[in-house]
């Protein structure tokens, strides 16, 4: 299954957020901001990460 999700924007999370209604809790959301991982503040993610630099190599990172 899925265990991270990539988030590149605020309204790309907050689409995701409005559009899911699955049970997140086993999946860690990977943000590229903090303001992008505040719009997934609803959703009940195993954990929420945010990238030290708004890029996509801070946000790959962050994957294990």
């Amino acid at each position: 299954g899925v265990s991270e999700i990539l988030f590149y924007s605020p309204r790309t999370a907050t689409v995701f957020s409005s559009l899911c209604n699955g049970d997140t809790s086993e999946i860690s959301a990977v943000c590229i901001s903090k303001n992008t991982a505040d719009a997934l503040i609803e959703k009940n993610f195993k954990a929420i990460e945010v990238a030290k630099q708004p890029n996509e190599e801070s946000m790959f990172e962050l994957l294990k």
